[in-house]
């Protein structure tokens, strides 16, 4: 039953999901990711309709990314760790995977391009961007001054679980990825900005650089 969903919509979606009702939600949605393909048309409707309530809606986007890219457990690799970005019950999901409508059909995947590109509400085209990989397709498309720059700027701005944190994230995981060629504008901004959030930023992205030894994504085992 969607509509036991809560329908506060906030800026801090994160606290939210502390909250019993949004545990409580949590079940029914790793219920229809895992076994729920047959609600595909009537998830569509909700995340269309712009009378239902942004968190409804909002629900319906992530439900929709996991359940195409949701790993039964007869297909995940016998020892590995789960898939899943939090742990415990939660389904297993390979964030890797394209969403191209393996499992929700072509239905759900217009649907959740429809909301990328039409839907009424901001916040659900940018979410539905972000789980079909547009955001970081276009951040990763600009220049490297350009994402440091943006990357400055949205350290002291956001609010958990708005866009601009979700954008800033991604642009952490690119600077560190773009090692070295990023290093010398962590470095002036470690000496030199003003703002103490970004230099307080800068010593976590030096350090999760130095922990890694290789990008497994670069190999062929690794992808």
């Amino acid at each position: 039953d969607l509509h036991s969903f809560p329908t506060r919509r906030s800026s801090d979606l994160y606290k939210y999901r502390k909250e019993i009702s949004f545990r409580t939600s949590d079940k029914i949605q790793n219920l229809l990711v895992t076994e729920g393909t047959d609600t595909v048309p009537f998830l569509a409707r909700i995340l269309r309709d712009r009378h239902e309530p942004f968190l409804y809606r909002f629900s319906v986007i992530t439900i929709l990314a996991d359940m195409d890219r949701y790993v039964p457990p007869e297909n995940v690799p016998k020892g590995a760790h789960t898939l899943s970005a939090t742990a415990g019950p939660d389904p297993d999901t390979n964030p890797f995977l394209e969403i191209t409508g393996r499992r929700i059909g072509a239905e759900g995947r217009e649907a959740l391009l429809w909301t990328a590109n039409q839907a009424d509400d901001k916040w659900l085209q940018f979410f539905a961007r972000n789980q079909l990989g547009l955001v970081e397709q276009e951040l990763r498309a600009l220049p490297l001054d350009e994402q440091i720059r943006r990357w400055r700027n949205g350290v002291c701005r956001h609010v958990g679980g708005d866009p601009e944190s979700v954008r800033t994230e991604i642009l952490r995981e690119i600077i560190v990825e773009r090692m070295p060629d990023s290093l010398s504008s962590l470095v002036d901004a470690l000496e030199h900005d003003q703002s103490s959030c970004v230099r307080n930023d800068v010593l976590p992205l030096l350090i999760r650089t130095d922990l890694f030894r290789m990008r497994l994504r670069k190999t062929e085992p690794g992808r």
